[in-house]
């Protein structure tokens, strides 16, 4: 691998030399994997886990009734198979026989107590976005209590025979299942043992099981002996360091004390990895800014449509990352396209000067008079720094607009604010759980969900999510979407920049693992091969 020369104080020097000292050769002939997150994981908990870190852990340790394989097609799992009704509405899942890693069966019943508990308002493991639920019968009103939790289209017929009746044809209901929010917890320790995620001794029923854990610091992971499918998993372990630092990353990847870097446990500077990074794969991930859509002067659709029409994607993609993304005029990344056709033109600078006059006038202000515009954003992540930086260029230079300010913030606390709905414009890079366009839409259905930064919600958007669930015809269906989506484009609630192709590197000699065209690779079929 080609040599990284990194100027490294000496407090990393230290953390350095303790990773190298008690992993190095503790792992190397163990056959263990050894990865990097950039921060601690939320929680072990399937169903409030919700952040990218602790999906990545969660599905190494817990196993639902399907997973993907490498193609992204779920695979029968803790289901040996499944029955769909004649309507798609009904899927009876056949558990095959396996184990939590206490020895204790797994059962249809685990899976209704935690589907129940992630759906329950009374549960203090209920799920932070529900919107993955909804398609289950009485899923919404039992989240809003307006039925019982007894209600929900789920229930186990026997030990081995789980029963779900969905409000509609969902045709992504089968990689819905794959989800983290949907993977099942022990239900024989979970409801007597409220403390049992923190146990050191952990139920899970993955290819691997929790042996250690210090906190910001490191998860130690080792092969579970009682998963059904162990003869499949073929390395002892994973370890997985928490370094929020990406030059530590690349430096230990160089060394080769890390067998995977990059995407998609990291989005690292094209300017500190471009040369190391060499491994490339098509994304589902895109960027945008969120636009508060209910604070002013922003709650005008003209003014959004000039802010984002005067954006030059093709030169953020040029100087940001390499040329190795593409410009998005749509709410969807390139996996998920409906279309072909780009919903505006990018840097569209004379309709976005038209837009911003007309907006003005509605809003009965002049140009000076335009309150001061904030563009929020994450510390940590250089590449949003540089991306802020160029559209405050970009709208001084085609709008006018000199009063335009950056603020970054530790991701907690901008995370925390923009939900709350105290921010102007919020960057985040977008990905879905799901590979079908509707999830990716269907986070602006309601204002008031977790996930729907925008505050934005359009009654004719909404009809037209709910003709989609109601159709079989693929084709029927998407032509509904891309009009849900030109609605979205219409309005603007968010500013599309770009999407991004997954960038990695890794260990020569590590193959088997499935990597996802969403932010997420499986490890359970990796190996070590002899050789380079």
């Amino acid at each position: 691998m080609k040599r990284t020369i990194l100027l490294i104080s000496i407090p990393i020097l230290v953390i350095l030399i303790g990773f190298f000292a008690l992993d190095k050769k503790q792992t190397e002939k163990k056959n263990i994997l050894k990865i990097a997150l950039p921060s601690d994981i939320q929680s072990f908990h399937p169903a409030r886990g919700h952040d990218n870190n602790s999906t990545h852990v969660t599905k190494m340790l817990f196993e639902g009734l399907m997973r993907k394989d490498e193609n992204d097609i779920p695979q029968p799992a803790v289901a040996r198979k499944v029955d769909i009704s004649k309507d798609k509405k009904t899927y009876t899942f056949h558990l095959r026989d396996c184990k939590w890693s206490d020895g204790t069966e797994i059962t249809a019943h685990d899976f209704e107590y935690s589907w129940k508990s992630a759906l329950n308002p009374n549960s203090r493991f209920v799920t932070q976005v529900p919107y993955f639920f909804y398609c289950i019968k009485n899923a919404k009103a039992c989240l809003s209590q307006e039925k019982p939790i007894d209600a929900l289209g789920v229930k186990a017929i026997d030990d081995k025979t789980l029963s779900v009746e969905l409000e509609y044809p969902s045709p992504y209901f089968l990689e819905i299942t794959t989800i983290t929010f949907l993977l099942p917890i022990p239900k024989h320790i979970a409801e007597k043992d409220p403390e049992w995620l923190s146990k050191p001794n952990l139920v899970c029923n993955g290819p691997f099981k929790l042996d250690s854990r210090r906190h910001n610091s490191k998860i130690s992971l080792l092969k579970n002996p009682l998963y059904w499918d162990q003869e499949h998993v073929y390395l002892n372990g994973i370890n997985i360091f928490i370094i929020p630092d990406t030059l530590i990353t690349l430096n230990m990847f160089e060394k080769e004390q890390l067998d995977w870097v990059g995407s998609p446990f990291f989005r690292i500077s094209y300017d500190l990895s471009f040369d190391i990074l060499s491994e490339k794969l098509d994304d589902a991930l895109i960027y945008w800014f969120f636009i508060n859509t209910e604070k002013y002067p922003l709650n005008n659709k003209k003014l959004r449509k000039a802010l984002s029409y005067a954006v030059n994607r093709q030169s953020i993609v040029k100087s940001v990352f390499n040329d190795l993304g593409n410009p998005e005029m749509s709410a969807l990344s390139p996996p998920l396209k409906l279309t072909d056709r780009p919903y505006f033109k990018d840097n569209d600078t004379q309709l976005a000067q038209q837009f911003f006059q007309e907006a003005l006038d509605e809003l009965g202000i002049t140009r000076e008079e335009l309150p001061e515009i904030e563009l929020s954003y994450a510390v940590g992540f250089e590449i949003h720094h540089r991306i802020a930086q160029a559209i405050q260029d970009q709208w001084r230079k085609v709008l006018n607009i000199k009063n335009v300010s950056l603020r970054r913030e530790e991701w907690g606390v901008y995370y925390n604010r923009v939900s709350e709905g105290d921010y102007d414009l919020g960057f985040m890079g977008w990905n879905p759980y799901c590979l079908d366009p509707y999830f990716f839409i269907e986070v602006f259905r309601k204002k008031d969900d977790m996930m729907n930064k925008s505050n934005w919600e359009n009654e004719a958007f909404k009809r037209l999510l709910d003709e989609a669930n109601h159709v079989l015809d693929e084709t029927e269906r998407a032509t509904i979407l891309m009009e849900a989506e030109k609605i979205l484009m219409d309005e603007m609630p968010i500013i599309p920049i770009c999407s991004l192709n997954k960038r990695f590197a890794k260990n020569p000699k590590l193959a088997g693992e499935a990597l996802s065209r969403l932010q997420s690779v499986d490890f359970k079929s990796a190996y070590f091969t002899s050789s380079n």
